[in-house]
């Protein structure tokens, strides 16, 4: 489900199962670029890069998301762009994957290496208020892996809210 230049879109239950591809650019559910007041009730998928995708998008809201063998992160709250007013409800995930599996992204875009004028830069333009209910994780991954429940790597203002996070190895012996 691709939104782009979207406004005030309710998004139903929507189910995705294993892409084709996984690499960049591919194995998204429900993307949304560009777009303001955008309401995603549920959102699963088996084997997605993505399975909710949010870039230059404000004033959105995913309440359920899931997936049952995540590849990559499974809800993306600001993939590069601009976002704000963004949050999820609840978020479930198996995986194998050593890697964070909710995140915001980099954000702003730059040329040649941030040093144009014409470069706008992250730091610039911060992720205002993000909203992030329950997260539970389940994965098979090595403890010692590189493995992140969620990872903000932007700088953000305004109301950051996170529930609860729980994070389940299945390897441990």
């Amino acid at each position: 489900v691709s939104l782009e230049m979207c406004h005030g879109v309710d998004v139903g239950d929507c189910f995705f199962k294993e892409p084709t591809s996984t690499g960049s650019g591919a194995g998204y559910g429900v993307v949304s670029f560009k777009s303001t007041n955008i309401y995603i009730r549920k959102a699963v998928g088996v084997g997605m890069r993505h399975v909710v995708d949010l870039s230059s998008t404000y004033g959105a809201y995913a309440n359920y998301v899931e997936d049952s063998d995540a590849k990559s992160a499974t809800m993306v709250l600001c993939h590069n762009g601009f976002c704000g007013d963004i949050g999820v409800g609840k978020v479930v995930i198996t995986t194998s994957e050593p890697t964070y599996m909710g995140n915001t992204s980099s954000q702003g875009y730059t040329i040649d290496g941030g040093t144009s004028a014409d470069s706008v830069k992250r730091e610039k333009h911060p992720v205002w208020n993000i909203d992030i209910g329950d997260i539970y994780i389940k994965t098979s991954s090595s403890v010692n892996s590189n493995f992140r429940a969620l990872s903000l790597d932007t700088e953000m203002r305004g109301n950051i809210n996170i529930g609860s996070v729980t994070l389940e190895y299945t390897n441990v012996e």
